[in-house]
């Protein structure tokens, strides 16, 4: 912790006015800028979030939240690029209100989100726009527009499931209290 905050220290003095450090307990740092980028477009801000994790894609909001997200060059040099909602949505073939159905029917490994076997986000996104939402799939029984017939099968069972257990581990949070962890003060957005 001392090294952290150290370096914490640091960026602070090198950003000056334009950064706060931020916190919240228990909670993970993409839910804490999840919250930050609600509390943004609520106040009638624009926010762009720095980061690489895919997760946030639900924060993406046309015009108000963007992601400066990054990349390697043809060289395997790091930049950042910038990443709006429609190069998502033109990405995951997908628009931008069904990301977080998308990464439930998909799944995440890294967050050992456990998705649909045999469904990838191309076949979550397919599925998505063919039949509007995880609900409506739930009253299907059949889903033609899966090739392969051991995926339908899959999905019929991963729908049987209670799938809504699912979006709490997946869906960021928007509603966190946050503090300067050196203050102790609450943060007001």
């Amino acid at each position: 912790w001392g090294a952290y905050f150290a370096l914490v220290r640091e960026l602070e003095d090198d950003l000056g006015e334009h950064a706060e450090l931020v916190v919240s307990p228990d909670w993970e740092a993409d839910d804490c800028l999840a919250t930050i980028a609600k509390k943004a477009v609520t106040a009638g801000k624009k926010c762009v979030l720095m980061v690489t994790d895919k997760d946030l894609r639900q924060c993406l909001v046309h015009g108000k939240v963007n992601m400066q997200r990054r990349v390697k060059n043809g060289m395997g040099v790091p930049s950042w690029d910038f990443f709006t909602a429609r190069h998502a949505e033109i990405d995951w073939q997908v628009m931008s209100d069904r990301f977080l159905e998308v990464q439930m029917l998909a799944g995440d490994a890294t967050d050992r989100i456990q998705g649909c076997r045999g469904i990838a986000i191309p076949s979550a996104a397919k599925l998505l726009n063919e039949y509007g939402s995880i609900e409506k799939m739930k009253l299907r029984d059949s889903f033609p527009v899966l090739k392969r017939r051991d995926y339908e099968t899959n999905l019929l069972e991963y729908l049987k499931k209670d799938v809504e257990k699912i979006r709490p581990m997946v869906e960021l949070r928007t509603d966190l209290t946050m503090y300067n962890p050196f203050s102790e003060e609450e943060i007001a957005f």
